[in-house]
């Protein structure tokens, strides 16, 4: 998905189709033959692993028009085989695929083939993908089996629910959004953590008490709030422990304790935030 949403955003900017070859839109269709194998995962794809939670063919699950995967955006085996953010952000990849099929490529077969996959994706993620959480309302997952299974807790990684907005499923102001960005970011998610120098969303990948700068600058991203988008501000400065970066995640309670000195997506998406995301999102120019 993110090839796809790169060039799209190129083309959209420079509005340059020399990179659009015969080449890249090979790549384009053999993404999208993946994506509709793996929609049928149990009939059609060949794909096993033994890294996969529940051994070779990967945990029980049912079909639900969602795509399957074994593992996060972390790289961590999922426990459930639908990763809700991962499926929210094909819905946005695909139309994006659609447009650039349709528009650049001329190519209308390909084109609807990309969009109509959107379609049957987000209706699966509405139907099967939001359950209902006491005190929150109706939340997004982070994962299901279609089975009646979800698992309720966000990751640090991009996509997550947190980011839902910022990859462009939804607008930042919709109700089961705002209903899962509270749930997420409350002590309700495993990967919670509130410390003395920071509290935010980290990760399986990481140690307990150890938050992620990606995360917190993907709620700085997605917010409504300056005084929160302040907040958030002061907790990546406190994790400078003098070197100037952002790091994989910081231990909340002592930021000189951290893990990947060198990572550069965090320092790459804040430069985003510096640049036209330290106001809140309905201020933000772009801002779907």
């Amino acid at each position: 998905m993110y090839p796809v949403q790169l060039t799209f955003r190129y083309w959209r900017t420079y509005r340059d189709t020399s990179i659009f070859t015969p080449l890249l839109q090979r790549a384009f269709e053999l993404a999208l033959r993946v994506l509709r194998t793996e929609q049928h995962h149990a009939t059609r794809s060949k794909y096993r692993s033994t890294s996969l939670l529940g051994g070779n063919d990967g945990m029980p699950f049912a079909y639900t028009g969602m795509i399957w995967t074994g593992f996060r955006p972390s790289d961590d085996p999922a426990q459930f085989p639908y990763n809700i953010p991962q499926n929210m952000f094909a819905v946005g990849a695909l139309r994006q695929l659609s447009d650039i099929e349709r528009h650049v490529y001329h190519n209308d077969r390909l084109a609807n083939e990309a969009w109509d996959l959107s379609v049957e994706v987000e209706d699966a993620i509405e139907r099967y993908g939001v359950v209902f959480v006491p005190g929150f309302g109706r939340i997004y997952a982070y994962e299901v089996d279609g089975l009646g299974h979800a698992n309720l807790m966000d990751d640090a990684n991009v996509p997550s629910l947190l980011s839902a907005p910022y990859i462009g499923y939804l607008d930042v102001h919709d109700p089961i959004y705002q209903a899962t960005r509270r749930f997420i970011l409350s002590p309700k998610d495993p990967y919670y953590f509130s410390g003395k120098y920071a509290s935010g969303i980290g990760s399986a990948h990481t140690p307990r008490n150890y938050v992620w700068p990606l995360s917190l600058i993907m709620e700085a991203l997605t917010s409504t709030s300056s005084s929160e988008t302040e907040r958030v501000l002061g907790y990546l400065a406190a994790s400078d422990t003098g070197d100037n970066e952002l790091h994989e995640s910081f231990d909340v309670n002592d930021p000189e304790h951290f893990t990947r000195k060198d990572f550069a997506w965090p320092n790459a998406l804040f430069t985003e935030l510096a640049r036209d995301g330290s106001w809140p999102a309905e201020e933000r120019p772009g801002q779907r």
